[in-house]
């Protein structure tokens, strides 16, 4: 079987992508699976490169699933409560902990230029992209620290400084960003919206009788259960690890249908939407990265993407524990506190493995005795000691992947190197399960060996 991608095989990769915890009807199946693939193809052609960085794969990846409509990033995002896009994104390195992202911010009306938020940006994290490498350069002028997160029109002014494409007028934007199913589930939306404030300001006996004719609250559709229904997913992710073991991971999202203009939410908060490191927090080798997606702002609190990273470091059981334990715990102290009822999240999380083998040791090291005298103590110490060739670096071997999620569905894929062709599924529970309760996926991939 002929290995998709590009034709050089000899470079180890893994890519893994979600499109959102929430609820992707089977309807949109085909759809989403074709969007899987293709951005899995994506990050693959860069990462097999010899000049193909983990950055650069995450954010052609995600480009993928911005463009695409049966997401919630980009193009056919949710709209706002003033009936318009605004994009959230951000992408994190985890040889260096740099982190980069762009959010939304109120300023302007719809009927304006978009030059007050990020709704006019085709692409959110192109700038968050850009926005690492700049950290990453170290040139700023007279000293100035690069920025790590912009929002609004000084996003957009930056980018356009960058010489990224942006839209010149709201009928562009929205030729590209609003399509006609976000446009309808708005309206659909807003009615409701208008419905319940007419109701609020009713007086206690019309109240009564409105509810005496139309029944109570909750016997009423609510808006969670209307975006169930109209197929709403949130947050993408997308995490990549190239031949040398280094990770990078990145986030993107429409936000939350209705959502307050402005609100900049869980994709472009550090430490929430993606996490990505190297090391465990005691500087021993760990490679990891993680995305997050759903109901943002308990998730926003919990940290969930730094904290899955964080949990998998200190411990033995794997990413399926640590994704699991990390959802239920901000679960459990979000419905604490409030009784919440929208429990919707979905973790993603890779763990890579990646050394010299024990071969390529031998073949690219020498030792060299050293007599050391030790004066005051009056003996001799033989001491071994390693030497390295310049050029040995790790070499991917192997990854494991999980998922745990407490939402209808979660959609992911995954690839790399020893696969033909890019894994995808739609991780799905019985609605009658869907509760408080986590299901997860898991999966161990051997690198070392080609598809083909």
């Amino acid at each position: 079987m002929a290995c998709d991608g590009a034709a050089d095989k000899s470079r180890r990769f893994f890519v893994a992508v979600h499109v959102g915890a929430g609820y992707h009807a089977v309807a949109n199946e085909k759809a989403l699976r074709s969007v899987i693939r293709r951005a899995c193809l994506a990050a693959s052609t860069i990462l097999r490169q010899d000049s193909g960085g983990c950055i650069d794969a995450v954010s052609a990846a995600i480009e993928v699933l911005e463009d695409d409509p049966s997401t919630n990033a980009g193009r056919g995002s949710n709209l706002t409560e003033d009936g318009h896009v605004e994009c959230d994104a951000s992408l994190m390195d985890g040889h260096s902990g740099i982190f980069g992202a762009v959010g939304a911010v109120p300023g302007c009306s719809h009927l304006n230029l978009l030059l007050c938020n990020l709704s006019g940006v085709r692409n959110a994290i192109k700038i968050a992209a850009l926005l690492v490498k700049e950290q990453m350069s170290g040139s700023s002028l007279l000293g100035r620290i690069p920025p790590m997160m912009l929002v609004g029109e000084g996003a957009r002014r930056w980018a356009q400084s960058k010489h990224v494409i942006l839209p010149e007028t709201v009928a562009e934007a929205d030729q590209w960003l609003v399509t006609e199913r976000a446009r309808n589930q708005w309206r659909k939306f807003k009615s409701m919206l208008s419905a319940v404030e007419a109701k609020n300001n009713l007086s206690s006996e019309e109240r009564q009788r409105e509810t005496e004719k139309n029944g109570t609250c909750e016997e009423r559709p609510s808006l969670c259960a209307a975006v169930d229904e109209d197929k709403i997913m949130d947050t993408v992710g997308v995490i990549c690890v190239d031949s040398a073991g280094r990770i990078a991971c990145g986030s993107s999202s429409g936000g939350i249908a209705m959502k307050i203009s402005g609100r900049v939410g869980l994709a472009a908060t550090y430490g929430s939407g993606c996490w990505a490191a190297s090391k465990g927090l005691f500087g021993d080798p760990c490679i990891v990265g993680c995305c997050v997606s759903g109901a943002g702002e308990y998730l926003m609190k919990g940290f969930a993407a730094r904290e899955c990273c964080t949990s998998l470091s200190l411990s033995q059981a794997g990413p399926a524990s640590a994704a699991m334990k990390v959802l239920r715990s901000v679960i459990q102290q979000e419905g604490s506190e409030r009784g919440d009822t929208d429990k919707t999240g979905g973790i993603l999380v890779v763990q890579a493995d990646a050394s010299v083998s024990v071969s390529l040791r031998v073949r690219r090291t020498f030792s060299v005795f050293l007599l050391l005298l030790i004066v005051n103590l009056s003996f001799a110490l033989l001491v071994l000691i390693p030497l390295k060739v310049p050029g040995d670096r790790p070499e991917l071997n192997a990854v494991e992947i999980a998922a745990a999620y407490s939402s209808l569905s979660f959609g992911i894929g995954y690839y790399g190197n020893s696969i033909a062709k890019p894994k995808i599924t739609i991780l799905r529970k019985k609605r009658e399960e869907n509760g408080a309760g986590i299901d997860h996926f898991e999966a161990g991939i051997d690198l070392r060996t080609s598809c083909c």
